[in-house]
C-alpha cells in the first residue's frame, strides 16, 4: 500500500526539567502559522529552520501556539532573532515584530538589534496559568524572523549563543537522541534507494526506480515538491527531450510537465499537485515532506583497493516543523538536492566555483580559478490592484531606506522581475544563502519603492494601480557544490562531440553561463543583483553515465545540478528537463545495482548493456504529442560511439584518462592485476604515483619523489621508468640541470642525466647514488641523456658480440634503451647494460635512429617510449618526430634489441586526430596482459597542454607479418 509521510502540524511535546529550568520553544513548531512561513534554507548554518513574516510590505497574520509551562510565576522572555538588514544598513530594521503572552503584548519590538542571530531580551511576564498562549505579531510585512523562544524563571539566566549549546537544549526539549545518528529508523524502511531532493531530478529518480521494483524513499525538505519548477520558486522547464541514442529518455519528465511557459507566473501555473499525484501513484515510494538531511553514517568500502572510498549506511533527516529526527537506511542513495548536501555529509569529492583554463583547457574557463558561481534568483511580479467592483485603485508603497536605492541612472523600470534578478555570484551559495536571498529581497523591494515613488511619469502611472503580487523567499539556485564522478564533463566533450560508450541522457541547452550585468554592477558593486547570460551553442550531446555517481562514495548516485561537471559544462546540463532525464537514468541504474547486488560503478563496468536496454525502452510511454517547448530539434543526429582506430589500435573513448595540465603518465607496472603508474608532475618538477584496475580510472596522484635540495637533483626530475623484480621496484629517471644549452631552432634547454632509486612499495623511494648513473659521454649524445627504458633480461641467448662486457649475461642483466642527441627533444636511441642497475656500460653509437629523411613521418628523429620483450623479440614502441613539434607513435622489432631493427610497415600506429591530441602523441608505456590477450599503450596527447591517454589492441599479434603481405 502506498505510504505518504507528511509534516505533523502540532507543537512537539516539551521535555521540561524540574523547577525553574528554562523552557525552550521552536518557532517553526507553532501550531497555527498564520501568514508566517517556515524557512529552512540556512538551517545547516543555524541548526534549525526559522519562521519568516514574508508579507511583501503588508503585515502577515499572527502565528499562534499554546504551551504548558511547568509552573506559574514570573518568567524572563528571550527571542532568538536578528535585524536582517544590519549587514548593509544597521540603523534601519525592516523586519519588526512583537510577541504577546496570553493576550498581553510585550513592550519589546523584536528584530531590531544586531546583525548575527542572537537572543533579544523581551522583558518579564507574569504567568497566572501554566497553559499559555503565545502569538507573534508582524509589524511590517518585511520578513521579520525568529528561530526560538525561551522562558526562564531564573532572573540571572542568559541563553547561550553558541549553536552547539543551543542544539543541546533543543535536543533535550524535543526528547531527541544524543546524536542525530542515534535517531530511530523510519518504520517504512529499509529501502533499496533513498533519494534526497524532491525537485524534477529527484522525482524522476524515485519514480524510475520504483517502476522497476525498487523500494524507494523520496525525501524533500519543503512542503512542496518540484524544486525550482514549483509554486515556491516558479521557473519553467527548459531543455528538450526525445533525442537519440535513447529517445525514450524524457518520457517521464513529460508526464510531470506543467506545460506552461514563463517564469515568475501565478503559482497554479506550475501544477504542484500534478507532480505530487505522480509520486502518490507509485506504490513503491514513501514520500517524506518537510524533511531536511542533517547527517550521514558511512563506513570504509572494503571493495575499494585504494582505500579512499566509503559507502553510506544511513542518513538522518530532521522534520522542519516538528524537529523530529528519523534515520533512513538503504542499499543505495541518490543526491538530487541541488546543493550536493548528501554527498557533502558523506565525504564525497566536490567542487564549487570556476576551474582555470590551465586546468581544464576550456575556452570559456577563466585564466585563474575562483569561487564565482552562477547566482540565485529572487523573482517577483506585480498585479493590478482592484476594489470589490473590480475597478483599479491606487496603492501605496513606502520609501525603504534599508533597501537598494535606485536613481534614474541605475534603475531599469519594469513591473516584473524574471530569472535575471540574480544575486550572490561571488558568495557561497550554501553557507551565505540567507544573505544572498536577503540581498535579492532588498533589490525587489527597493525597485518597487522606486517605481511607486520616484520613477518617471509613464512608469509611475503604470505602478500607481499595481501592487506586489508575489516575491520569492525561496531562492532559485543555479549552482553550488558539484560532486565528482568517474568522468568530469567539460566544455571540450560538448563542443567536440566527445564520444563515450556509456552515453545516456542528451543535453541540448547551450552552454549558458551567467555573469553580473555591467551597468548593475557599476552602481551596486558587490551587491549587484542583475545578470546577463553568455555562452556557446552546442549540438545535442549524449552525456556519459559515469557523471551520475560519486567517484569515492561507492553507493551514491547524483542527478540534477550537482552531477560531475565543470563550471562551464554545468551551463548546459543544469536545466530541468535535462536533469529529469538524469533522474530516469539513475533510477534505471539503481534497479540494476539492486538486482545484481552491486554498485553504481559496477553497473557501468559489468551491466552497461542492461542499462542501455532499459534506456532504449524508457520508463514511461512516449507522449502522443510533445509539448512544444519539449519537442526535440534534431539538426544533426547525436553521434554514436565509434572511436578511431589505426592498425588495430583503438583510442579509448574516455581519453584523456586523466584530465588536467602538467601531468604526464610516464611508466606503468602491472602488479598482480593492478596498474601502478608513475607520472611527471610538471608543476612540482617531481614524480607522482597512482593506481588503476583498468588503466582508465586512476586514484589521486600523489608526489612520491621530489627534487633533493643541495644535490645535482635539486632543480627538476621527471621521465621515470619503473621495473618490479623480486619484490623490489627499480626506477631510473631523468635529472635536469639548472644550466642550459642553446638548442638549434628551439631556444635553450637543460642538460639532462639519469638517476637511480629503489623502493619496496613503489611509494617510498631510496636514491641509490649521489651522482648520475648515466651521463652524456659520447659526441652523438649532445650533452644529454634521458627517457630511460629498462628491462631485466634473464635470457642468455643474446649474442655476446653485441653485448658490452659488463658481466655474465647467463645470470641475467639489466638492459636500458635511452634517448639522446638533443636536450630539448632527443633524436636517437642509445643502449647500455648493467649487472646492478647502478654501473652501466654503453654502446658507443645509437642502436636506433630516425630515417633522417624530412619527408618521412619519423624523419626528424625518434624519442622515448617503451620496450617489451615478447616471444623472443624485442618490440620498441617509440616517438617518431616528423618535425620537432609533431610526434606520432611507431613500432619496430629486433631479435637482440640492438641490431637489425625491422620497422613495422603500418607505422605510425597512433597519430594525432582528436581534440585532446591534435598536435602530437608521445608514447610512454606499453604492457601486454596475457589473460586478456590485450595490449595497453599509454601516451601523452598534446593540444595546448599534454594529458595522459590510452590506446588498446586486442589479440597478441602485432601485425608484422600481415604488414609484409
Amino acid at each position: 500500500m502506498k505510504k505518504i509521510v507528511l509534516a505533523l502540524l502540532f507543537v512537539p511535546s516539551l521535555a521540561f526539567a524540574q523547577g525553574a529550568a528554562p523552557v525552550f520553544i521552536e518557532a517553526e513548531s507553532f501550531s497555527v502559522k498564520g501568514g508566517w512561513v517556515v524557512d529552512q534554507q540556512y538551517m545547516d548554518v543555524m541548526g534549525s529552520p526559522v519562521l519568516l513574516a514574508h508579507g511583501m510590505g503588508e503585515p502577515v497574520a499572527d502565528a499562534v501556539t499554546e504551551i504548558t509551562l511547568p509552573q506559574t510565576g514570573k518568567y524572563n522572555v528571550f527571542v532568538r532573532t536578528r535585524n536582517w538588514a544590519a549587514p548593509w544598513t544597521p540603523q534601519y530594521a525592516p523586519g519588526k515584530f512583537q510577541m504577546s503572552v496570553n493576550g498581553q503584548k510585550l513592550e519589546t519590538v523584536f528584530g531590531t538589534e544586531g546583525d548575527p542571530w542572537h537572543w533579544q531580551n523581551g522583558g518579564t511576564v507574569d504567568i497566572k496559568d501554566t497553559k499559555t498562549k503565545i502569538a507573534l505579531h508582524d509589524l511590517t510585512g518585511f520578513d521579520g524572523r525568529l528561530d526560538a523562544i525561551i522562558f526562564a524563571q531564573d532572573p540571572n539566566y542568559t541563553p547561550p549563543e553558541d549553536i552547539k549549546e543551543i542544539d543541546k537544549i533543543r535536543r533535550k526539549t524535543l526528547n531527541l537522541a544524543a546524536t542525530p545518528l542515534d535517531a530511530p529508523p523510519a518504520k517504512e524502511g529499509p529501502f533499496d534507494l533513498v533519494v534526497v531532493g524532491g525537485g524534477i531530478a529527484g522525482i524522476c529518480s524515485a519514480i524510475s526506480a520504483a517502476r522497476l521494483d525498487c523500494k524507494v524513499a523520496l525525501i524533500q525538505n519543503r512542503p512542496t515538491i518540484g524544486g525550482n519548477n514549483s509554486s515556491e520558486v516558479r521557473v519553467h522547464l527548459q531543455g528538450r527531450i526525445g533525442y537519440p541514442p535513447y529517445p525514450n529518455l524524457g518520457n517521464l519528465v513529460h508526464e510531470l510537465d506543467p506545460q506552461h511557459e514563463g517564469n515568475a507566473e501565478p503559482g497554479e501555473f506550475y501544477k504542484d499537485e500534478k507532480k505530487l499525484n505522480a509520486v502518490k501513484a507509485e506504490k513503491n515510494i514513501t514520500l517524506y515532506l518537510n524533511t531536511h538531511i542533517i547527517a550521514a553514517e558511512t563506513e570504509k568500502d572494503s571493495e575499494n583497493s585504494a582505500g579512499k572510498s566509503v559507502k553510506i549506511i544511513s542518513i538522518v533527516g530532521k522534520n522542519i516543523e516538528t524537529g523530529i529526527e528519523t534515520k533512513f537506511t538503504g542499499k543505495l542513495f541518490a543526491d538530487c538536492s541541488g546543493d550536493g548536501n548528501l554527498g557533502f555529509l558523506a565525504g564525497a569529492d566536490w567542487r564549487m566555483g570556476r576551474e582555470s583554463k590551465a586546468e581544464t583547457r576550456e575556452d570559456l574557463a577563466p585564466e585563474n580559478p575562483d569561487k564565482m558561481t552562477m547566482g540565485a534568483s529572487v523573482q517577483w511580479y506585480s498585479v493590478p490592484a482592484k476594489d470589490a467592483a473590480g475597478q483599479g485603485v491606487k496603492t501605496e508603497f513606502p520609501p525603504l531606506p534599508w533597501a537598494h536605492q535606485f536613481t534614474h541612472e541605475s534603475a531599469q523600470p519594469m513591473i516584473k522581475g524574471d530569472w535575471d534578478w540574480e544575486t550572490g555570484l561571488n558568495d557561497d551559495q550554501v553557507w551565505d544563502i540567507e544573505r544572498i536571498r536577503d540581498n535579492g529581497l532588498r533589490a525587489a523591494y527597493g525597485h518597487w519603492a522606486y517605481m511607486k515613488n520616484q520613477s518617471e511619469a509613464k512608469w509611475r502611472e503604470q505602478a500607481d494601480t499595481r501592487k506586489l503580487g508575489w516575491t520569492a523567499y525561496i531562492a532559485g539556485k543555479r549552482e553550488s557544490r558539484r560532486l565528482m564522478g568517474d568522468i568530469i564533463l567539460q566544455e571540450q566533450d560538448l563542443t567536440q562531440s566527445e564520444i563515450y560508450p556509456d552515453a545516456c541522457f542528451v543535453t541540448n541547452w547551450g552552454i549558458d553561463l551567467h555573469y553580473p550585468e555591467k551597468k548593475n554592477e557599476q552602481f551596486f558593486s558587490r551587491e549587484a543583483f542583475r545578470t546577463i547570460a553568455k555562452g556557446k551553442a552546442i549540438q545535442p550531446y549524449a552525456v556519459p553515465y559515469r557523471t551520475l555517481y560519486s567517484r569515492n562514495v561507492s553507493n551514491l548516485f547524483m542527478a540534477g545540478r550537482c552531477i560531475s561537471v565543470t563550471h562551464v559544462a554545468l551551463g548546459t546540463i543544469r536545466v530541468m528537463r535535462t536533469s529529469g532525464m538524469m533522474g530516469e537514468v539513475v533510477g534505471m541504474a539503481a534497479s540494476l545495482a539492486v538486482k545484481n547486488d552491486t554498485t553504481p560503478r559496477s553497473v557501468y563496468e559489468k551491466h552497461l548493456n542492461e542499462l542501455k536496454a532499459l534506456m532504449e525502452k524508457g520508463i514511461a510511454p512516449k507522449p502522443e504529442k510533445y509539448w512544444h517547448t519539449a519537442q526535440p530539434r534534431i539538426s544533426q543526429p547525436v553521434k554514436k560511439a565509434t572511436p578511431p582506430a589505426s592498425a588495430g589500435w583503438v583510442k579509448h573513448p574516455d581519453n584523456p584518462v586523466i584530465r588536467g595540465s602538467q601531468i604526464i603518465l610516464e611508466t606503468v607496472v602491472d602488479d598482480n592485476g593492478t596498474f601502478k603508474a608513475w607520472f611527471d608532475v610538471r608543476s612540482e618538477r617531481s614524480i607522482g604515483y597512482a593506481e588503476s584496475k583498468d588503466g582508465v580510472h586512476w586514484t589521486d596522484i600523489k608526489i612520491v619523489l621530489a627534487p633533493a635540495a643541495g644535490t645535482y637533483e635539486e632543480y627538476n626530475i621527471d621521465r621515470p621508468y619503473v621495473v618490479k623484480k623480486d619484490g623490489t621496484f627499480y626506477m631510473w629517471y631523468t635529472v635536469h640541470s639548472k644550466a642550459v644549452k642553446k638548442q638549434e631552432n628551439h631556444g635553450a634547454a637543460a642538460v639532462t642525466q639519469i638517476a637511480f632509486a629503489t623502493s619496496t612499495d613503489g611509494v617510498n623511494w631510496k636514491r641509490m647514488s649521489d651522482k648520475p648513473v648515466l651521463s652524456a659521454t659520447e659526441k652523438w649524445e649532445n650533452d644529454s641523456v634521458m627517457c630511460p627504458v629498462t628491462i631485466w633480461d634473464e635470457d642468455g641467448n643474446v649474442p655476446q658480440s653485441n653485448v658490452p662486457q659488463s658481466g655474465d649475461t647467463q645470470n641475467g642483466i639489466w638492459k636500458m634503451w635511452y634517448s639522446a642527441g638533443g636536450a630539448y627533444e632527443p633524436t636517437d636511441r642509445g643502449y647500455a647494460v648493467s649487472k646492478d642497475g647502478l654501473h652501466w656500460t654503453k654502446h658507443k653509437q645509437p642502436v636506433f635512429s630516425g630515417t633522417k629523411n624530412g619527408q618521412d613521418w619519423d624523419g626528424w628523429g625518434i624519442g622515448g617510449g617503451s620496450v617489451v620483450k615478447h616471444k623472443g623479440q624485442y618490440y620498441l614502441f617509440y616517438i617518431g618526430y616528423k618535425t620537432i613539434d609533431y610526434a606520432q607513435t611507431g613500432l619496430a622489432r629486433s631479435k637482440d634489441g640492438i641490431t637489425n631493427w625491422e620497422r613495422y610497415q603500418g607505422s605510425p600506429i597512433v597519430s594525432p586526430g582528436a581534440d585532446y591530441d591534435k598536435l602530437s602523441v608521445y608514447v610512454t608505456q606499453v604492457i601486454y596482459r596475457e589473460k586478456e590477450k590485450r595490449w595497453y599503450l599509454w601516451y601523452s596527447g598534446r593540444n595546448k597542454t599534454e594529458s595522459p591517454c590510452l590506446v588498446t589492441k586486442d589479440g597478441e599479434d602485432l601485425g608484422f607479418d600481415k604488414a609484409k603481405n
